[in-house]
């Protein structure tokens, strides 16, 4: 009797534990599940073809304009300055939206929405689509500053990008876009929340990118703003010395971080409140 209160109480504890610790890795398990969904490739391979689109357009700016540049001493920041504009403001936000509008769609598909709500879930559905989010972010900023570099290494302003501190600037100009790219994503996979259908949530994408290329022409200030418009700056700001200003990357990537917890706060309370 001794021996079977010892093993009943056992594993009572195993279990009381397994309750306590299991939600803990809900959200991993969701994300690992989210993962299996689809593959990071085609962001790489999206993030690379906007890269040599961007390399070539800063390589060629520079052939062109290079008495321009020589009188003003400008090397790599002029390929980079150049080669991020379009690609930053434009492609990327809009290669992220459709990737984003991809799993918000078949998540309404599949009444994902629905099952997580009905089981008190929604919240871990939301931040594994969160954390895949994250991941494209992470992987389109690094690739598609990797094919900068390197352009800026076969131009043959390498040991310039050294000397001037520039790949520190460019390392840090990366890691602050991160957090606007996410931001992207985020309001791609809130507003799927709403939109049912992948042509709905693509038009919201592109529309958003239209929209971030013209408040940026029209009224750059008001650019936080609009999160389709925050990678471009958090990779270039308004270029010049402010190029240099770890303060201005930190700044812009506080606005993205803000905006994806901002949106993160919105699409959980329509997540629980969506009917079962």
């Amino acid at each position: 009797r001794r021996r079977h209160l010892v093993r009943h109480q056992t594993q009572g504890t195993l279990m009381t534990q397994a309750t306590i610790t299991r939600p803990r890795h809900l959200t991993m398990r969701a994300w690992r599940w989210e993962r299996r969904k689809t593959s990071l490739l085609p962001v790489a391979a999206t993030a690379a073809l906007f890269g040599l689109l961007g390399a070539l357009s800063g390589c060629w700016n520079y052939q062109y304009n290079q008495e321009i540049y020589a009188e003003q001493q400008t090397t790599w920041q002029a390929v980079l300055i150049n080669g991020v504009q379009l690609p930053a403001m434009v492609f990327l936000p809009a290669g992220l939206a459709m990737f984003a509008a991809v799993d918000a769609a078949r998540a309404q598909k599949a009444r994902s929405w629905q099952r997580a709500r009905s089981l008190d879930r929604a919240g871990v559905l939301l931040r594994a689509q969160v954390l895949r989010n994250l991941e494209r972010a992470a992987v389109t900023a690094l690739v598609f500053s990797s094919m900068i570099i390197g352009a800026i290494v076969v131009m043959g302003f390498g040991q310039d990008l050294l000397a001037d501190g520039g790949l520190a600037v460019i390392v840090g100009r990366t890691l602050a876009s991160v957090p606007c790219y996410w931001a992207v994503g985020s309001v791609i996979t809130a507003a799927g929340l709403w939109i049912r259908e992948f042509s709905g949530l693509a038009a919201a994408g592109l529309l958003g990118s239209i929209l971030a290329m013209a408040i940026r022409v029209a009224a750059p200030g008001l650019s936080w703003l609009m999160p389709f418009a925050l990678p471009v700056n958090a990779m270039v700001a308004k270029g010049g010395d402010e190029l240099f200003s770890f303060s201005d990357m930190a700044g812009w990537a506080g606005i993205g971080l803000a905006w994806v917890i901002a949106l993160y706060g919105v699409a959980r309370r329509r997540a629980a409140r969506m009917e079962a």
